[in-house]
């Protein structure tokens, strides 16, 4: 296996054919697709609540936690 370490990019296990970068432990965990479609929807709807009640809209998550965990050890095929 190979480690390419390449200046101003993201680390990547597998050298240069590798696609994915490496989670680390407190790494943000972004929303996938389907949740940001519904986190937009959901704005829609409390948008309108908010009008109602003359109260300021919640702000969205835009990530939801952090990795807690992570293995003492690396494994890439």
């Amino acid at each position: 296996m190979t480690i390419e370490v390449i200046a101003g990019q993201s680390v990547k296990l597998g050298g240069a054919a590798a696609t994915l970068g490496v989670a680390r432990l407190n790494d943000l965990v972004a929303a996938d697709t389907a949740m940001a479609l519904w986190i937009t929807q959901a704005q829609v709807v409390l948008a309108g609540a908010a009008a109602l009640l003359a109260v300021p809209v919640p702000t969205p998550p835009t990530d939801f936690g952090k990795i807690s965990d992570a293995s003492t050890k690396v494994v890439s095929e």
